[in-house]
């Protein structure tokens, strides 16, 4: 087992317990992700995060359509709503509730550079979480 005193660590397909240096023993048995027919923990988690990307991505889609569905012939009411600053009044809100010192905030601007710091963001902490995932394989 892990850690080992060894150069490389022992296996055994065989054995119903596995014990490391320490003198931890665990038993040798199918974790609950692998008992209900995955393999690995990363199609696991690669899943996961299809699955909720795809749902947000159907989300937003439905969201667009409805929001344009209603809005098409609100025009003088956003223009009224522009003019008496109820819309500074929501961006102030937003960057409040999300924070001044987030990297997220990035999400309530226009500008390509701030998204794709954002979306670089994310990818790190995807690829830090996928690093903590096949290390706890072992």
């Amino acid at each position: 087992g892990n850690p080992t005193e060894f150069e490389k660590s022992l296996g055994c397909d065989e054995c119903t317990m596995c014990c490391n240096a320490q003198g931890d023993c665990y038993p040798q048995e199918d974790t609950s992700i692998q008992a209900s027919g995955w393999r690995h923990y990363v199609d696991f988690t690669w899943t996961v995060f299809a699955s909720f990307f795809g749902t947000a991505c159907f989300i937003a889609m439905i969201s667009l359509g409805v929001d344009k569905y209603r809005n098409r012939n609100q025009n003088f009411l956003v223009a009224q709503h522009v003019k008496h600053g109820t819309a500074d009044n929501d961006a102030k809100y937003a960057l409040t509730m999300i924070g001044d010192d987030s990297v997220y905030q990035f999400f309530l601007g226009k500008s390509w550079v701030g998204w794709i710091i954002c979306l670089a963001t994310i990818l790190a902490q995807f690829w830090i979480l996928f690093l903590f995932v096949e290390v706890r394989k072992v």
